[in-house]
């Protein structure tokens, strides 16, 4: 089973603050710079549990964030 984040990106957001998720790989990371949580994505169902996000360190968000914006522009 495959996730199809483009069918519901505008409706889902970060658990832990409300920001708007990017998709990178197997994962949905907060697009808040200060919280910087990636939930993954197991058998195409999105965990968006806060409490078992692994929080990402500034430079792997920061990573992850300009990819999503150059595909973006």
């Amino acid at each position: 089973m495959t996730f199809d984040f483009d069918a519901v990106a505008t409706l889902l957001k970060c658990p832990g603050c409300g920001a708007s998720l990017i998709l990178a790989e197997n994962s949905l990371v907060c697009a808040n710079p200060e919280h910087r949580f990636s939930f993954p994505i197991l058998n195409g169902i999105p965990q968006l549990l806060a409490e078992e996000a692994l929080e990402l360190s500034v430079d792997e968000w920061s990573s992850l964030a300009s990819v999503d914006l150059n595909k973006q522009g």
